[in-house]
């Protein structure tokens, strides 16, 4: 994409990325929003895991977790507050300490993946992309952060892009599934994939992410009659999802929920931006997909994100940690463009 620019585009971008970048690393000094508290001393974690040990004594899901969320002061309407039931299932059937195991064979199977699809340009880059999976999958060393939905659905996306569009693209659909059904939110990956498929010609292709995301609104419609029929006219209505953010709320979540957090905020504040212009360097076939990813996700955290809905984030991290791989070509290229050099051939 970078090398495509004339000198004067090229020094433009570098201008407006630098301001930007400098504006994100100042919002770092701006008081955060206020929570709004569920129930003291309990979190969501603990929820999760107490909505699965009551799934392993015999409680059907959705009684064990409306009545769970009742306790604890967290809302039970509209039905999406109570989650998918395929996590607590899992949970309760083969315990959590399987499910890491799992959830780390799934982030190493996408840290191969992606170190191949780099390879093919150099092994400096290849190291670098399988670093930056690693980190953004950094969370599967916690236990306790297994129990976190969204973070299934971003390691499970992360991986589900890299069969995409290739000829094993009925992988990329079985793992974009499996985060749909851990955390609706991953959605917006199968109509992406699907537009691509449709943009691309890749018509079988096209027809299974139609089918998955048809089988999704029937899942849905089911989990809802479910919680429907145990949710009362009293319970907790849920605050609407208007928590206009902005850009902010993307930085300071990203930052509190992945190793970024480990810097100072100014600086991590300040490279996040700086990622989306490493996707644009990512090699042909997942540069567009990946940028457009983490926009589109980085936009819905940035409107509809309450300041409770931190963990969003999750579902960006691995995405957003490849774009640092990609980092150091996009500089070069964006430094030649803006030289007027040539860039070698691959």
């Amino acid at each position: 994409m970078l090398r495509a620019l004339k000198p004067l585009q090229a020094c433009i971008l570098a201008a407006l990325l630098a301001m930007f970048s400098l504006w994100c690393g100042v919002q770092s000094f701006a008081p955060p929003p206020a929570v709004e508290v569920t129930s003291a001393n309990y979190t969501d974690i603990q929820l999760y895991q107490d909505i699965a040990a009551k799934v392993h004594d015999g409680t059907p899901y959705h009684k064990a977790a409306r009545d769970l969320q009742a306790m604890h002061n967290y809302p039970t309407q509209p039905f999406v507050t109570i989650r998918l039931p395929t996590l607590a299932l899992m949970a309760a059937a083969l315990g959590w300490k399987i499910l890491q195991v799992l959830l780390l064979g799934v982030l190493l199977l996408a840290v191969i993946r992606w170190y191949r699809i780099a390879a093919v340009r150099s092994q400096g880059e290849a190291v670098g992309v399988a670093v930056m999976v690693l980190a953004g999958g950094a969370m599967v060393t916690q236990p306790g952060l297994i129990a976190m939905h969204d973070f299934w659905a971003g390691v499970l996306a992360c991986t589900a892009m890299t069969f995409r569009g290739t000829k094993r693209w009925g992988f990329a659909i079985a793992f974009a599934g499996a985060a749909v059904l851990i955390r609706e939110l991953a959605l917006p990956f199968a109509f992406l994939a699907l537009a691509f498929a449709l943009f691309e010609r890749r018509r079988n292709e096209a027809i299974g992410w139609a089918v998955l995301i048809g089988l999704f609104a029937v899942v849905m419609l089911l989990h809802a009659q479910a919680v429907h029929a145990v949710v009362l006219p009293t319970d907790k209505q849920s605050a609407p999802w208007t928590g206009l953010l902005g850009f902010t709320g993307v930085l300071r979540d990203l930052t509190d929920t992945s190793l970024l957090g480990m810097l100072p905020p100014p600086l991590a504040y300040a490279l996040i931006p700086l990622a989306l212009l490493g996707w644009s360097a990512a090699p042909r076939g997942y540069a567009l997909f990946g940028l457009l990813y983490c926009l589109g996700m980085a936009a819905m955290i940035a409107l509809f994100s309450r300041p409770d809905n931190f963990y969003w984030a999750c579902l960006l991290q691995p995405h957003w940690f490849i774009g640092f791989a990609f980092l150091p070509r996009a500089l070069r290229d964006l430094s030649q463009a803006a030289l007027a050099r040539q860039p070698a051939a691959l």
